[in-house]
């Protein structure tokens, strides 16, 4: 398992990143970042020849920014955008 390697786990610990895994037998715990990155792929990568590795990196951040997080409705959200959800919760 490359993630438990000692290289990787010294690193991650100098850089101060918190590792996230799914618990044993538990299926679930990333299903909604997988799911995110179905309908990154789906709704735009696959749709894309980008020229270039800094023109996907715009293109993916814009469908991100705009796409997914201002106009997706998610029905765990009470089938709202993620930013329309934020600002009904913020202080």
């Amino acid at each position: 398992m490359p993630y438990a390697s000692q290289a990787y786990t010294n690193l991650r610990t100098e850089q101060g990143i918190q590792i996230s895994l799914s618990r044993t037998g538990t299926p679930y715990d990333n299903a909604q970042a997988e799911r995110c990155i179905k309908t990154l792929h789906y709704a735009e990568v696959y749709l894309c020849a980008y020229q270039n590795l800094p023109e996907a990196r715009e293109r993916i951040g814009q469908f991100l920014a705009e796409g997914y997080n201002e106009k997706r409705r998610h029905s765990a959200l009470g089938y709202r955008p993620p930013a329309e959800f934020e600002r009904l919760i913020a202080p």
